[in-house]
């Protein structure tokens, strides 16, 4: 402690360690609703992952990274405009019956400092607790993101990845590569809690 005082001061080991005490529980509230077929994904999964995108790699601890109502009411639209009974309550989240669809990106800066365009998009897709996924999960998350870059500030080397994650998963899935500039991966919430804990 005396060694690590000499390093910080008090202010800075306050907010650290507030920060660990936020993602333990975090993390702790979320094993108890992802393996729950009752667990509502708008309303208590995606807020919970959307304060959470920091378990999916360093580079998603950034502020730059935000839930994108634009992207959502494009991938609301592809789908046929289908969405939850009050989608008024979190229009940055696509909600369906069976599944969640939370689209984040961060901004790219060009032009002295100027915003022009998206740098990287993260789509995040939140199966029903017990759902296990399969090749045709995967399919559908490549095609939200092929609608995607049909939008104006998507350019043709925006980065893209999408998580589908899912209480578990075909043994055969394999993450899939989409030119240079796509990647989809499934993942079990096991897999990711425990790459949460880690961090």
């Amino acid at each position: 402690w005396n060694s690590l005082m000499q390093r910080w001061t008090a202010s800075s080991a306050e907010l650290v360690l507030n920060e660990l005490e936020a993602r333990i529980q975090t993390i702790t509230r979320m094993q108890s609703l992802v393996e729950s077929p009752l667990a509502d994904e708008l309303h208590e999964l995606q807020p919970l992952f959307e304060r959470g995108l920091w378990m999916f790699g360093a580079e998603y601890e950034a502020v730059d990274f935000r839930s994108n109502r634009g992207l959502a009411t494009i991938v609301r639209d592809f789908l046929g405009g289908t969405t939850a009974t009050l989608p008024s309550a979190r229009p940055d989240f696509v909600a369906l019956p069976e599944r969640s669809i939370g689209l984040y990106s961060a901004p790219e800066y060009r032009d002295g400092g100027e915003i022009s365009g998206v740098r990287k998009i993260l789509i995040v897709e939140l199966k029903k607790g017990g759902f296990c996924i399969s090749q045709k999960e995967l399919d559908q998350a490549r095609n939200y993101a092929m609608e995607l870059r049909k939008a104006a500030d998507v350019r043709q080397d925006t980065e893209m990845v999408g998580y589908v994650l899912g209480a578990d998963a075909d043994a055969r899935l394999e993450e899939m590569t989409i030119g240079k500039h796509l990647v989809i991966k499934p993942m079990i919430y096991r897999t990711l809690l425990d790459r949460a804990h880690s961090r």
